[in-house]
């Protein structure tokens, strides 16, 4: 047994420190994308990660008055370092996951193909987690941010009212 726990722990070791040393290996191996974003936890940041990055907003309407958007895996990443749980990481990490995913393809999304089963798989998630149940609609935007040189430009990516 001892044997078997000493191998486990030599392979997670070893897969984390490739993934530190060549994070590159995130985007060919699927142990290494899983690896970087689920189980390394730390200020293992790419430049073209600090420099852009996306967002989501969600807001609803309830009567005429649509509420103030809320950054759902932000919010949890700040309440990660506030409430000091790493279950607010592990969900920040998975929500900024199911957009990102949504927002791979934009241009089939720009064409008006947007029923994808990871949008319906988001809109359930957000619905099920943050939309109050008694709302007349629910607005989802992505937004795409880069920073770069002490500069700062958002662009809007998409947006969605269901």
């Amino acid at each position: 047994m001892a044997i078997v726990v000493a191998w486990t722990l030599a392979i997670h070791l070893a897969i984390c420190v490739v993934t530190i040393v060549y994070p590159s290996l995130a985007d060919s191996f699927w142990i290494a994308r899983f690896y970087h974003r689920y189980v390394l936890i730390g200020p293992f940041f790419s430049t073209s990660t600090v420099e852009q990055s996306k967002l989501l907003l969600v807001s609803w309407k309830t009567g005429d008055q649509w509420s103030a958007p809320i950054n759902p895996a932000y919010d949890n990443y700040v309440n990660y370092f506030n409430k000091v749980n790493p279950i607010y990481f592990y969900m920040s990490s998975l929500e900024r996951d199911m957009y990102e995913k949504v927002t791979k393809d934009t241009a089939r999304a720009a064409a008006g193909i947007v029923d994808s089963v990871r949008l319906k798989a988001l809109k359930s998630y957000l619905k099920g987690r943050y939309i109050p149940p008694c709302v007349d609609s629910t607005r989802v935007i992505w937004l795409n941010e880069y920073t770069h040189n002490f500069t700062s430009r958002v662009d809007t990516l998409l947006i969605i009212e269901y």
